[in-house]
């Protein structure tokens, strides 16, 4: 049974998608028409989808090692990866250094869930970044290998929620529909500083909503491109400062500085990246 999709997974992910989705009406709401409940529900089934692959991939390879673990366990929540390698260090699971390797993965894979999510959601969201992003991941990869040498680091079980339990499926969609209204807001009354500020706010909890707002509203042809990707960027950036504090508080100095300087190398490369090109 283990890595396989249980019965009680697939009728969740079918109660999400094939049952909720098609009853719920596809018009606008609220301030500015910024909810419409189709679409909002149409980014929970692809977050919960995306999540389950790596929860699925976690469960199944996760023990192999700490940075398979980080690796795969980002592509379901960068933050919760985060989280657990920082127990395993403060546990003595494993070393700081394969710790903070594994942390350093966890949300380079981010920035790669951030491409496939503006890929699908707007494209031209993510040609406006797609240069920051690549500079991004491949100084975390970089920042990887150079804490990884010769460190192995035993593998443990992370701790993930299955996504495709309703409840957070439901706290996503009002997270995302909360978003979408303060980014219509903020955008009409305070212009491209408006969003750049939600951005930044609920990039402290988690890169997703706005992602998926500001590249959904693109498409929509209710915020420019440009404005998308940076407010994306900016989630991310407030994102990792939350989690480089999180393994520095949970995991140890030894860890924390390792992490610091790992995303402090990422945001140096991408926003170098974003501001030149």
């Amino acid at each position: 049974e283990r890595g396989l999709i249980s019965l009680d997974d697939f009728q969740r992910f079918l109660a999400i998608s094939v049952i909720i989705l098609p009853i719920l009406p596809d018009q606008g709401y609220g301030p500015y028409e910024a909810l419409n409940p189709r679409r909002i529900w149409e980014l929970v089934v692809l977050i919960s989808g995306l999540s389950f692959l790596g929860y699925w991939l976690t469960k199944l390879y996760g023990a192999r090692g700490i940075l398979l673990t980080g690796i795969v366990g980002g592509l379901a929540s960068s933050t919760a990866t985060t989280l657990s390698l920082s127990r395993f260090v403060r546990n003595g699971t494993t070393s700081a250094k394969a710790g903070a390797a594994g942390i350093i993965a966890a949300n380079v894979v981010m920035l790669i869930r951030m491409a496939v999510l503006l890929s699908i959601v707007s494209i031209n969201a993510l040609e406006a970044i797609w240069p920051a992003l690549f500079a991004g991941a491949v100084a975390g990869v970089l920042a990887v290998f150079f804490f990884s040498r010769r460190e192995g680091g035993k593998g443990a079980a992370v701790m993930l929620g299955n996504p495709l339990e309703l409840q957070p499926a439901l706290f996503f969609a009002a997270l995302l529909a909360v978003v979408s209204v303060l980014s219509r807001v903020a955008n009409a009354e305070f212009g491209d500083r408006g969003v750049y500020a939600v951005a930044f706010a609920t990039g402290l909890g988690d890169v997703d909503p706005i992602t998926l707002t500001a590249g959904g509203q693109t498409r929509a042809g209710t915020l420019l491109a440009e404005t998308a990707g940076a407010a994306a960027l900016i989630a991310a950036v407030a994102n990792i400062i939350v989690k480089a504090s999180l393994a520095r508080a949970i995991a140890g100095p030894k860890t924390g500085w390792r992490v610091a300087a790992g995303f402090a190398f990422i945001v140096a490369a991408g926003g170098a990246t974003y501001y030149f090109l």
